[in-house]
């Protein structure tokens, strides 16, 4: 069978997930857009998984609409991505997760901004959450600065961007190490790469993400404790190596964050310690700026990310 060349390929990682996997998988045959090319990768599912994936691809696949099958045997999210990622031949690539969805416009209006806007390395979109109840929230942030909005808002979450296949590769791709908020490490490493062009995607969100307990990134915040740690030490080593230690107090911010998001759950143990780590070897102005955000995310569950940006944000240029 020979295949038309789509402009993107779509990664997803996949383990043990038959009664969530149906309603991502229709999101993706219902995309108005062809060509499209899928790259699905059973990271060692021990459920009926596997036998889903291969059903929908003989019932999908066609010239215009490719599906391969990888599997990787190494656990772990990040690992089933990089297997698909060496199996990439288009110009970009975006990855996705199993518990979620995209509207059947949302491949489309990537593909045609792209395709308007070739200068283009990572291009960028909001999502909207929904609730256990059936309510959306709409996930969308503005700043001018897209590392320190990237640091506080996570824009570019897995299921939140495209970039250029190269980029990512040159970048060392997700680090199979980290645990979790590693689409945190990763972004941090794109944007800190010289002269690229992000730019947004605007208008309604196209991808609606379903939180769940047994998730990549789960509900809970102590649980990951650890991992936050590993990652936000990561970002620091990134920052410091390509010269861009103006964003090491945003950093400093995001662990006061996690430490009132800690604190909030009722771990004081991870809260203290994370507090604590964010306050070392700032001055006496800027520990009190990082107990307000701390405060503030303990007290209320919201507000650090707006506090840490008044305090720590680069003033925007002028015009």
């Amino acid at each position: 069978m020979e295949y038309q060349k789509p402009l993107i390929t779509i990664i997803m990682p996949v383990r043990d997930r038959d009664r969530i996997v149906p309603r991502t998988l229709h999101s993706f045959a219902m995309q108005t857009l062809r060509p499209l090319h899928f790259i699905l990768v059973d990271n060692g599912s021990t459920d009926n998984t596997t036998e889903i994936l291969c059903k929908w691809k003989s019932d999908h696949e066609s010239d215009t609409f490719r599906v391969d099958i990888v599997h990787e045997s190494k656990p772990g999210a990040s690992a089933a991505r990089n297997k698909g990622l060496e199996n990439v031949k288009t110009e970009y690539v975006m990855f996705f997760d199993s518990d979620d969805e995209m509207r059947p416009d949302h491949l489309k209006r990537i593909t045609d901004t792209l395709t308007a806007r070739p200068d283009t390395d990572i291009l960028r979109w909001d999502v909207a959450i929904m609730d256990p109840d059936g309510w959306m929230n709409v996930k969308s942030q503005h700043w001018h600065d897209e590392m320190q909005l990237h640091l506080m808002h996570g824009t570019l979450a897995t299921q939140r961007w495209v970039a250029r296949t190269e980029l990512v590769r040159k970048t060392g791709g997700w680090d199979t190490s980290l645990p979790n908020w590693n689409d945190l490490e990763l972004g941090c490493r794109m944007l800190c790469t010289d002269g690229i062009k992000i730019r947004k995607l605007h208008g309604e969100p196209t991808v609606v993400i379903h939180p769940c307990d047994d998730s990549i990134t789960g509900t809970s915040y102590s649980s990951r404790a650890d991992g936050h740690r590993m990652a936000l030490d990561r970002i620091d080593s990134i920052l410091t190596d390509t010269a861009r230690s103006e964003y090491l107090s945003t950093v400093s911010a995001k662990r006061a964050i996690a430490a009132g998001n800690y604190r909030k759950e009722g771990d004081r143990e991870n809260a203290s310690a994370m507090l604590q780590q964010a306050k070392k070897g700032h001055t006496l102005k800027e520990r009190l700026a990082l107990s307000a955000i701390y405060t503030s995310v303990r007290l209320f569950g919201h507000g650090g990310a707006s506090l840490a940006l008044f305090f720590f944000g680069k003033k925007a240029p002028k015009s």
